[in-house]
């Protein structure tokens, strides 16, 4: 994603000044055009900047849970497969996995 210009504590003061003023007058004031302030208002809506700064630390703690999910599901995967007959040529051999078909179908 493109480093955005403004900060997003910057983005929550222009909205507030947009919810005050014409859009126009706000983005002229502040060097933006008005799709950028719509964009901002649908991404953003009615927060302030103590609800961005959550939603950054959110968003940034997402992907690390998202890692740790399919962690989790590829061990038990691999630890349900073991457990099925249908993986073993005899009760003798030991069991096989067949992991990859089977994680094919698991997704995050």
């Amino acid at each position: 994603m493109k480093k955005s210009r403004y900060s997003d504590e910057q983005i929550v003061r222009i909205l507030r000044e947009a919810d005050r003023d014409t859009i126009p007058e706000v983005a002229k004031r502040n060097g933006v055009s008005e799709a950028s302030i719509y964009a901002w208002r649908k991404r953003f809506g009615e927060m302030v900047s103590d609800d961005v700064k959550r939603l950054k630390t959110l968003e940034a703690e997402n992907p690390r849970l998202k890692l740790l999910l399919a962690e989790s599901l590829l061990v038990n995967a691999g630890l349900n497969l073991t457990h099925l007959p249908a993986y073993r040529r005899s009760k003798s051999d030991p069991p096989r996995l067949r992991v990859t078909r089977r994680l094919s179908r698991l997704r995050v």
